[in-house]
């Protein structure tokens, strides 16, 4: 952030910020609360924005006029001072912060009163947009170092007499209500984008009710005005900080969740996070039961050798004389301190709490097992502990598959969940699943359409005939497809989409009609009953002269077929267990193509139209 005027002053452009909840700014915008006076909305934003700057003005008498000052106040530099009077104009809107006895959207209590942007460019509001500035005598507190008893702040003792950019602690109080602007951890619906409520409280809590100054422009100020700016913290500064923030904002998390968790269950496991269920399948966040146990032990194991071997050394004997007892008391402690430096701290922690949050203790309690195994081990052969080794990793992948259908949402059966639930606790559902994995197959997502490898027939009475060897011809009927009516796609659309959109409906017929060219069928007709005759005539003539041309094509690719004899005589061929019909001879191939393309002239007469509202 660039230096700022350090005077605040009537005309200031300002940017006014929250002490307490993380610093958001002031802020409005052109949408209005859906309920209450339906006036412009006031929020606590926490992004810089134009929308967070306001303007001071003059306020206005109880009359609805201006005070009687003959001189501009605009053009005359009048600083802020304690228990001055003031309107907040925002300066992209021309509303004025304004309040009234209504309650707030959210916190509808008797001793919240609602907070506004009201007025319009050119009106002067009324006497519910005036705001006296009271200072902060503590001048601090937790409001973010600032520090001071009504004499000034941060070492700056005009602070304390006048209002000033990033040293002043103020409140805002209403003049006829006697609230005070106020913000807390409270957030607004969607109409509100989810920012946090600000209102004027009549009986607020200190810390909710402090502000300061951000920025601060002000024409009237010479340019060799004092400026002001944050001090920038050292290494520790900023590390403390970041730590405040973080525990601030972890434990601001308060309310319940139905798959939370307390940090004393994590090392046993005892229940896990169902993140998502369906189609009789489950995801359900649980580790690895074998290798979370041994970690667990192992680091119980470490601890309790360790409260051994201090009794020890009490006694007198030598244990730590031992090279491999130091060697190895040091990796372990290294391990189960970083174990506990991530685990132990979530015991202060009131916030809602998941298993999740043990994950970075588990790193080192597996890091801690491996070692213990070193240990163990360490006597054996080189054989006997590749042997040991291969044992713990059998163990660890056989449970990993036993329960990675759990984890990774695939089939199961009630009898391998009802199997696998070792622990009472364990709060998936086995009610969910089917008998058999036989039942998975018919569990398929549906299809808008379904897109054949192979041009099919659009009309029974365009169907090939098949004529088996020493045999009578028969008419083998093809069913044609199906073209997708609003009532046909509300069972055959994917899940999440609105079967009832028009435009859907007509993409799919778009598309089917596009397979249907391959065939000579006619595409879904989109009704239009008062086409021109000759309009029709010439679409007829482009559809023929589309066909032919993806009929010399399909001809190149698998050989001289029509589309029409394509599903028959491929379905012929292989029944005999002759060879495909891409292989088929030239000749023969020829003959075909002459004998089809008389069948084909039928079917473009043949074919009606089919409309998309059948």
């Amino acid at each position: 952030m660039s230096d700022t005027y350090s005077d605040v002053a009537v005309g200031s452009i300002i940017s006014i910020r929250h002490v307490h909840t993380q610093g958001g700014y002031l802020h409005s915008h052109a949408h209005n609360y859906p309920g209450g006076s339906k006036q412009q909305q006031i929020t606590l934003y926490p992004h810089i924005d134009a929308n967070n700057n306001w303007q001071i003005v003059q306020p206005l008498d109880p009359n609805k006029k201006p005070s009687n000052d003959t001189e501009d106040p605009l053009k005359k530099l009048t600083y802020v001072t304690p228990g001055m009077m003031i309107r907040l104009q925002h300066v992209i809107t021309k509303k004025h912060l304004h309040s009234h006895d209504m309650r707030p959207p959210v916190s509808e209590v008797e001793f919240q009163n609602e907070v506004s942007g009201y007025g319009f460019e050119g009106f002067d509001g009324d006497s519910n947009d005036n705001f006296i500035v009271e200072l902060d005598e503590e001048g601090g507190g937790d409001d973010g170092g600032r520090k001071g008893n009504g004499k000034g702040w941060g070492g700056d003792r005009e602070s304390g007499k006048r209002l000033r950019t990033l040293r002043s602690v103020f409140k805002l109080r209403h003049q006829l209500t006697g609230c005070y602007l106020f913000s807390h951890k409270v957030k607004l619906p969607e109409w509100g984008y989810e920012q946090q409520e600000v209102t004027c409280n009549k009986n607020p809590t200190r810390l909710n009710s402090l502000w300061f100054i951000e920025t601060n422009e002000n024409d009237l100020l010479p340019p060799d005005a004092p400026k002001v700016n944050y001090q920038l913290p050292g290494f520790f500064g900023k590390f403390w900080e970041l730590q405040k923030v973080m525990w601030r904002t972890n434990a601001g998390l308060t309310s319940r969740h139905a798959y939370d968790s307390r940090p004393h269950s994590w090392p046993m496991l005892r229940r896990g996070i169902n993140f998502w269920v369906k189609d009789h399948r489950h995801i359900y966040l649980l580790g690895n039961p074998f290798t979370w146990w041994m970690s667990t032990l192992a680091v119980a194991l470490y601890v309790g050798a360790r409260a051994l071997l201090i009794l020890r050394e009490k006694r007198g004997y030598k244990d730590f004389h031992h090279s491999a007892v130091v060697k190895y008391d040091a990796l372990l402690g290294f391990l189960v301190m970083g174990w506990a430096l991530h685990y132990f701290p979530f015991f202060l922690m009131g916030r809602q709490l998941f298993l999740h949050h043990y994950f970075p203790a588990l790193w080192f309690s597996i890091l801690t097992f491996a070692s213990v195994f070193d240990l163990l081990t360490s006597t054996m052969g080189p054989k006997r502990r590749i042997q040991a080794a291969a044992i713990v990793m059998v163990c660890a992948i056989w449970t990993y598959a036993h329960f990675s259908p759990l984890v990774y949402g695939n089939p199961w059966t009630k009898k391998h969940c009802t199997d696998a639930k070792w622990l009472k606790t364990w709060d998936f559902s086995c009610n969910d699943y089917l008998e058999d994995y036989s039942g998975y197959k018919s569990i398929v997502p549906a299809h808008p359409v379904a897109q054949s490898s192979h041009p099919v027939v659009a009309n029974p009475d365009s169907s090939p005939t098949v004529t088996p060897k020493g045999g009578k011809p028969v008419t083998k009927v093809v069913p044609p497809p199906e073209v997708l009516t609003k009532e046909v796609q509300k069972e055959k659309v994917e899940p999440g989409r609105n079967v009832f959109e028009e435009h859907a409906l007509d993409a799919l017929n778009e598309s089917l009609a596009a397979n249907l060219a391959l065939t000579g069928a006619n595409a879904p007709n989109n009704g239009g009953d008062g086409k021109d005759a000759k309009q029709e005539e010439k679409k007829k003539e482009e559809k023929q002269k589309q066909m032919e041309k993806e009929e010399k094509e399909l001809e190149e690719k698998v050989g001289p077929l029509m589309p029409s004899e394509l599903v028959r005589v491929e379905a012929e061929r292989m029944a005999d267990g002759k060879r495909p019909i891409a292989q088929q001879e030239e000749q023969e191939g020829k003959e075909k193509v002459e004998k089809v393309g008389s069948e084909k002239s039928v079917d473009a007469t043949a074919v009606e139209p089919v409309d998309k509202a059948q």
